[in-house]
Parts: C-alpha cells; structure tokens; sequence
C-alpha cells in the first residue's frame, strides 16, 4: 500500500496521533493506521514534543540471519486469522523484536509495496473527539476535615498535590491538543513558538 500523501496536520490528526503514541509501540502501525509517512509521523511527534518510542535497542538492532528469516515467514503463515489478517504484534513477541524491526525486514526482503503490509491487523483509529483522560485536566479541590493528612486547618478548602502526569492535555491559550511532559505545563509549543508570547511586555 503506497503511503499517504503529503497534507496538513490538523489538531483531530495531532489529538490522534499523541494518542497512539502512548498506545501504539510501533511508528510503522501509526503510519500505516493514520495513512502517513513514518518520516512524517516521525516529524510530527518530534514537533509535539512526543517522548521517544521505549524501546530496548536490542529488539530493535539485533541482526537478522538466515534461520531468523526462516521463523519470520513461518510466523507471518500461521499468525493469519480466518479473515488473512496477520497478527503482527505476536510475530514481533515470538521473535522477541519490535514491531518496527519486523516491519523493516519485511520491507527489506519483500519491497515496500508488498501486499504482507496490507494485511496487518490493526486497532481501530480512536475518536479525536474524545474528552481528554482526567489525569489531563486540573485537579479538583477538596475540603478538608480534622486529622487530614495533609495539615490543612478543619473544613478549610485546598487542594491535594496531583501527580506529575504526562499526556495529552488542551492547551489553555489555543485550545488545541497536545503532549504534555507534566502539570507543570498547559500551553502548547506552538503557543510558546508565538511572536506576541514571546515579545517583551
């Protein structure tokens, strides 16, 4: 399947994609999920300020030999359902690599077109509409009573100390989504980026 072609990331495609990111380990899937260039998934999580993908660089590095090619294309049988769709996250479990390293020897050995690509099984797209976790929203007062733990005086409002949680948050000044390393920050870096933000008062 030919990637997609080059076109605007809206704030639903940024939304998604900083979702995926924190479900999907595999920059191959996303691509292929949001019918992008890994290139241009791989800028965009890079302007999002997106961590790096968690992987161990041997599952990614490790060379592939001839036996190894061997139990690849046993696997890419046997891990097709009844519908050809292939599992490819327990191919990359059983040849203890990641999804990205198995998609690139696929690539290697059978072409970019390879219709192999087409038949991954993929999760469905999840809905850019959807309000944010409430690990992504400012935490909430409580009131406190006698022997709280945190001191405070008898009934007296305050708030408890949230979690430094990093995620998807909404921008406070535009509005739009975006990945926050932590509760310390609530403003995107296009924000940040701005002229009138960044101009002396």
């Amino acid at each position: 399947m030919a990637q997609g072609k080059r076109r605007q990331w809206l704030n639903a495609d940024d939304t998604t994609l900083i979702a995926l990111w924190e479900q999907i380990g595999s920059v191959s899937l996303i691509s292929r999920m949001m019918q992008r260039t890994t290139s241009s998934v791989q800028t965009r999580a890079s302007r999002l300020g997106l961590p790096p993908r968690d992987e161990k660089r041997g599952r990614h590095r490790r060379r592939w030999d001839p036996q190894d090619d061997v139990v690849l294309d046993e696997l890419l049988v046997s891990e097709r359902n009844s519908l050809g769709r292939i599992n490819i996250h327990a191919i990359a479990a059983k040849t203890s690599r990641s999804i990205d390293a198995v998609v690139a020897r696929i690539v290697t050995r059978h072409g970019e077109d390879t219709s192999i690509l087409d038949a991954f099984e993929l999760p469905a797209l999840p809905d850019p509409s959807e309000e944010p976790r409430k690990t992504d929203t400012a935490p909430a007062p409580h009131v406190c009573g006698t022997g709280c733990a945190c001191g405070g005086q008898p009934a007296s409002p305050h708030r408890s100390k949230p979690k430094n949680t990093a995620g998807r948050k909404t921008c406070l000044r535009c509005g739009s989504s975006f990945y926050s390393k932590g509760n310390h920050n609530w403003i995107c870096n296009s924000c940040k980026r701005s002229e009138d933000w960044n101009s002396d008062w």
